[in-house]
This record gives C-alpha cells, sequence and structure tokens, in this order.
C-alpha cells in the first residue's frame, strides 16, 4: 500500500507491521509499530501536541535557544577550568 498525508494512523502500523521491506528486518512488532507511530506524525506535525511547547516567547529564560546557550555556555566554561561536570 502506497503511504501518503491521507493514510490513517492504523493503516500506517499495519503496513509498517506487514512490510517484508530490508530495514524492519530484525524488528519486532512494538518497535515496528513505534517507528510507524513516528513516521504519521511526521507528516503530519499539526496533529502533535509537541508543537504547544515550543511556544514559548522568544525572550522567556526558558526558551528552549536560551537554555541550550547557557548550557553550551557552561559546558565551555567547565572545560577551560578543567571540572567535569
Amino acid at each position: 500500500m502506497p503511504i501518503t498525508k491521507s493514510t490513517t494512523l492504523p493503516q500506517m502500523i499495519q503496513d509498517f507491521i506487514d512490510s517484508d521491506n530490508p530495514k524492519f528486518e530484525g524488528k519486532s512488532k512494538e518497535e515496528r509499530r513505534k517507528m510507524a507511530i513516528g513516521a504519521w506524525y511526521g507528516m503530519h506535525p499539526e496533529q502533535s501536541n509537541q508543537n504547544e511547547s515550543c511556544k514559548v516567547p522568544k525572550n522567556h529564560p526558558m526558551h528552549p535557544k536560551k537554555t541550550m546557550k547557557a548550557l553550551l555556555k557552561k559546558l565551555a566554561k567547565n572545560r577551560i577550568d578543567g571540572k567535569n561536570d
């Protein structure tokens, strides 16, 4: 079955489980199910609630870019100081 944007999640899961594609070789039914869910949400980002977690204002101290910059700065400082945190 060709997978398109109109493919439903249950159809995609069943397609992944039944697939004989070599990239699924050695994968359990549960692993294939998780891969199908990930692929489906990749095609339907509007359905994912992860989009909600990124709605932090850019000037907020907990914005992902600011927290990442602070972490990288701390790691760089620790490397210079010889700390292994």
